[in-house]
């Protein structure tokens, strides 16, 4: 499957005996880590014309499913990051 055919992609995901629906929280990552990153919070029913818009085709992620659905709402930040979080490193501030 490639963003370079949008349509294909998301009929693909909704086909038939798929658990996805038009609801289902995406998100694109294209171009991750360079400085024209771009990190777009969707859903599937939105994929093929968001890539299209974008003119997206190439280096790109597109990762779908329920587990999205906090993070296209509110986005959390990673414990790994979080001061109040203890890891084998570091003990966490109270």
């Amino acid at each position: 499957l490639s963003a370079g055919d949008p349509d294909r992609l998301q009929d693909t995901l909704l086909g038939a005996g798929s658990a996805f629906t038009d609801a289902t929280p995406a998100l694109i990552a294209h171009r991750v880590s360079w400085s024209d990153e771009q990190l777009v919070v969707t859903t599937l029913g939105e994929l093929a014309g968001e890539l299209r818009a974008r003119r997206i085709v190439t280096s790109t992620l597109v990762l779908v499913g329920e587990a999205l659905r906090r993070s296209a709402s509110q986005p959390v930040r990673s414990h790994v990051y979080d001061p109040a979080f203890s890891t084998s490193y570091r003990r966490a501030e109270p």
